[in-house]
């Protein structure tokens, strides 16, 4: 696995980024073998392209950058291995028998009766007393006048 590393990670940082400046060469290489090594190549292909539209700047990117994308790339594969293993088409809704119907009216008959509802109405309430100035006029009598205003 090691040749893939550098063939499939290093070299195109290489034509893409040039050589990084400040590191030594052998001791990069080591780093992303010893962070990548054991990944399948068809998903550190995928890692690196994903790694390639996501960096920013003219510099390698890091190895931490390269494991998050070959973490993201296997989540999105297992996402959709997931998807098209568990998809089942929904069955055609059946229409229910008239013993289905049948047995659902009388429950629903059952709970209706159980519950009440559909009875009688209420009882009203008693009216809201009446309020306005000559209602209170005619049980209170006339309000004494107000004082006068200096």
């Amino acid at each position: 696995m090691t040749a893939s590393i550098e063939i499939l990670v290093c070299k195109r940082f290489m034509t893409l980024y040039g050589e990084p400046p400040g590191h030594s060469l052998p001791a990069l290489l080591a780093e992303y073998r010893k962070a990548l090594d054991g990944t399948e190549a068809s998903l550190l292909t995928e890692a690196v392209d994903h790694v390639v539209k996501q960096h920013g700047y003219r510099n390698w990117p890091t190895v931490g950058e390269c494991v998050a994308a070959v973490r993201v790339v296997a989540e999105r594969r297992a996402a959709a291995k997931l998807r098209t293993r568990n998809y089942q088409p929904e069955a055609p809704r059946q229409e229910p028998t008239p013993e289905a119907r049948a047995r659902v009216d009388a429950l629903m008959k059952a709970t209706i009766a159980k519950l009440k509802v559909g009875g009688p109405a209420p009882a009203k309430s008693a009216p809201m007393p009446d309020v306005s100035r000559h209602a209170w006029e005619a049980r209170f009598g006339k309000p004494p006048p107000l004082p006068e205003l200096p």
